[in-house]
């Protein structure tokens, strides 16, 4: 099942492009498709739980993993705080323990919070 109908047009983008192969020799399932350079930049982010709102440059974002919309699909995720990277709560939950991202509060890191829910 698909989160919508992006993620879809996504995936069959990967499954052309011989994707899935390299997502097995870093360790991940081959029906996850949503990983691919997020490590490059996302391992150890601190992330602020946040509404979406539009930069002036531009009018929506999407999920660094899924490219759920953001504010069409998603009215409210998680984000970088240089407010750069967005990403759903979904995937979020999905890879939370493998980037070891910590959860800020008020765009401040919460003492010894990493990822204690």
């Amino acid at each position: 099942m698909y989160h919508t109908r992006y993620e879809r047009r996504c995936k069959i983008a990967y499954e052309h492009s011989g994707f899935f192969l390299r997502l097995e020799r870093f360790g991940y399932p081959m029906e996850d498709w949503r990983i691919t350079n997020q490590h490059q930049y996302l391992d150890g982010a601190t992330l602020v739980w946040d509404r979406y709102s539009a930069g002036d440059a531009w009018d929506h974002d999407h999920c660094e993993f899924c490219c759920t919309k953001f504010p069409e699909d998603e009215s409210a995720g998680y984000r970088t705080l240089d407010s750069c990277h967005w990403i759903c709560k979904r995937c979020f939950e999905d890879f939370k323990e493998d980037f070891s991202w910590t959860v800020a509060e008020n765009g401040q890191p919460a003492k010894n919070n990493h990822l204690e829910n």
